[in-house]
Formats: structure tokens, sequence, C-alpha cells
């Protein structure tokens, strides 16, 4: 009596290995015309009909200047900074505006062959997947750059959605979720360049407490910006993005551990021939602490000393002005994300007095709780220029 074949179960190692015959095929004849083969190849996957759909790029923004960045209140004189503001602290720079360095630490740390492949490492999955699922050791990626950043894409946009399926989705440990990511990255490279690619990962990453893109971390953690990055502050950054919370150096007791994952990036940077022998020797036998030169960071108005009242005077203006968005949410997020400069009528020097003279004239710390107020207005256009309080 015949029987019939059992029908071969779904496993990791199946879905894995058929889905590294389908990236051979998009490698080597493009996406459409490899996608003729998809029903013989995924015929029994059941989780392909919720994967196919992704192959499309349309639909998902990876324009790099539409990420959330912070906004900055200046004085009237535009340099003088009265407050910041963000939901991520980011600001978007230009590729031309980071260093050789800091694109070379990264490309090293995260995708040696980054410039090789064509948005999938096959290389980097087979190791992965042999590592993972052959050796039976500690789950390995084998994620190109291109698609961590695709992830961060996806996860920016199910955020910025608030759509809690789809931030699950981004980032669920599963087989479907790495196909997503590979199908898409295949596209990616097919559209944009890797000069454009690179840019979007470098300015999407996160690289510490929320810290998002190289421009923000190198003014954080060095004082600088993104376009003087040396040797080893740009090995410094990239090697917190495997893992901000643990590779933070500002966190006293991360420090050691972020200098050996600074020194193993500058070992990748000399094996790819980045950097010289001699660079690499002075780079590791320089001390974390010592490299370090923290600006500090006040999130909105409560930390701007004299310019607090002012600040909060604005705030108000921009979230009670419909010019700024047809609802207080809208007016919020602009602020908060859409990467403004907003420079203000504030007067330094006026404030300054002003402040002065309300101290002197009631002291804050009066006995008799009595509050002085003014303000400086400009006549004929009703400019605010200052404020003063005791307080």
């Amino acid at each position: 009596m015949a029987t019939m074949p059992k029908k071969k179960s779904l496993t990791a190692k199946r879905v894995l290995s058929l889905f590294l015959a389908y990236v051979l095929l998009c490698l080597a004849g493009g996406v459409v015309t490899s996608a003729f083969f998809l029903p013989a190849v995924f015929a029994s996957n059941n989780v392909v009909r919720a994967i196919v759909p992704s192959l499309q790029v349309e639909g998902i923004d990876f324009n790099v200047t539409d990420l959330p960045q912070q906004s900055r209140l200046y004085a009237s004189d535009g340099t003088t900074q009265i407050g910041t503001f963000y939901a991520q602290n980011r600001i978007v720079v230009p590729l031309k505006k980071i260093s050789k360095p800091m694109r070379q630490a990264v490309v090293s740390r995260e995708d040696r062959r980054f410039f090789r492949h064509a948005g999938v490492d096959i290389q980097g999955v087979m190791r992965a997947f042999v590592a993972t699922y052959v050796k039976k050791g500690a789950t390995q990626g084998g994620s190109s750059l291109t698609q961590q950043y695709v992830k961060n894409v996806l996860l920016m946009q199910a955020i910025e959605d608030d759509d809690s399926i789809a931030q699950y989705h981004a980032t669920e440990d599963t087989i479907a979720r790495k196909i997503r990511e590979m199908l898409i990255s295949v596209q990616m490279e097919k559209k944009y360049s890797k000069a454009e690619i690179l840019q979007g990962y470098l300015n999407i990453a996160q690289f510490g407490n929320n810290l998002y893109g190289v421009e923000t971390a190198a003014q954080r953690y060095f004082s600088v910006s993104a376009a003087d990055l040396n040797v080893v502050q740009s090995a410094t950054i990239a090697a917190i993005t495997k893992n901000p919370s643990l590779y933070d150096p500002l966190v006293e007791e991360n420090q050691k551990e972020s200098e050996n994952q600074r020194n193993i990036v500058l070992k990748l940077m000399l094996q790819e021939g980045y950097i010289t022998q001699d660079q690499y020797t002075e780079a590791v036998n320089t001390p974390l602490k010592d490299t370090l030169k923290v600006q500090d960071v006040n999130v909105g108005c409560q930390d701007t000393g004299d310019y607090a009242y002012f600040c909060d005077f604005v705030v108000h203006r921009i979230q009670n002005s419909e010019e700024f968005g047809k609802t207080r949410a809208e007016r919020n997020k602009l602020l908060q994300e859409g990467g403004l400069k907003i420079v203000t009528t504030l007067d330094v020097e006026a404030n300054s007095t002003m402040m002065e003279t309300a101290r002197n004239t009631i002291p804050p710390d009066d006995p008799s709780g009595m509050e002085i107020a003014m303000a400086a207005v400009k006549p004929g256009t009703g400019e605010v220029l200052s404020f003063g309080l005791n307080r």
C-alpha cells in the first residue's frame, strides 16, 4: 500500500536555504526576472504572502531629510542658542559633511563588503546561517548595512504612524523579517547609490542614549562636527551602535568595554587598509576617557536660565498659532521633529539687563514673596525684546 510522502515542515533552515537561492537569482538577474521563479521557490511558504508585497520600495520614505530632527531656538543674532527641542535628538547632515574616517569606521564595523555587494551580503548571510543553525551557536544576523538602514526606516515609519503592529514586525526576531529586509534592500540598491544609502544610515542609526545620527554624536561626545571627526573619535562612535546602552562612553561603568569595542573597530579599519599600522598603534594606546569632550544638551525651556521665560513665550506662540499646523498635535510635532531653526526677537543684552534689574528691585528670596515682571517691546512693530522677572 502506497503512502503519501510526509509534508516537509517549514523549518528556519529550510526557509533560509530557499531564500539564499532566491537572493542569488535576485543578484544575478534582478528582482523582476527572478520574481518569475517565486511561485516554484516559495510554493510551500505560507509566510510568503505577507512578504511579496515588500518587494516594492514605493510607499516607504527613504528621504533622509524627512527624518525627525531637533529644532533649535535662537536669539535675534541668530547664533545665541536659547533652547533645543526634540523627540529624537538628531541633526541631519549630507555625506560630504561627515569625515572620511567616520564613513570608513562604520563600513568596517557594520559591513566591510558594503561597496561590493548588491544590498545583501551573501557571505555574511552564509556565515550567520552556519554559526546559528549548523554550529548551534549564538544567533547571528548577517545583515548588510543596507538591511540595517531598511530596518531603521521601517521602524521609524511605524513609530511616526503610531502603528504598534508595524513596530513589532519591524523588530521581531524572525526569518520573515530578515527576508523582507533583504528583498527591500536588493530593490533599494537598484534605486539609490551607495553614497545615498550610507548617508541615510549615518543619519538614522542610534549612537547612544537618545542620540541619533553621527552629527549629534560628534557634538555630544567630542564637541566637534561630524566633518571634523578623527580616526579615534570615529571608531568610538562606530562601536556604539552595536549596543547603544552598553557601549555609551559617557556611562562610567561602560568605558572599559566602550574602549575595547573602539579598538575592535580600529583593528577592522587596519585590516581594510583604511589606516596604517602606526595610526592603529597610536589610536589603541589612547585612553578613551582622554578623548571625550562632552557637550551638554538642554531640552526644552526649563534649563535655559534667564532665557526660560522668553523661551516659554515662544513655544506657546508656536503651539497656539495655526500657521504652524492645523492642530496643536501637528504644531508640537513640527517643533519636536521638524529640524527648525527658530530665530526670535530676543535681544540678549536687553534680556540680561531686565532680569538683573528685576532681581535687584525685589530679590528672589525676599521674605515678602512679592514678584515683579517686566517686558520690553519694540515700538511700531510689537516685537518682544526681553522679559525681566525676579525668579
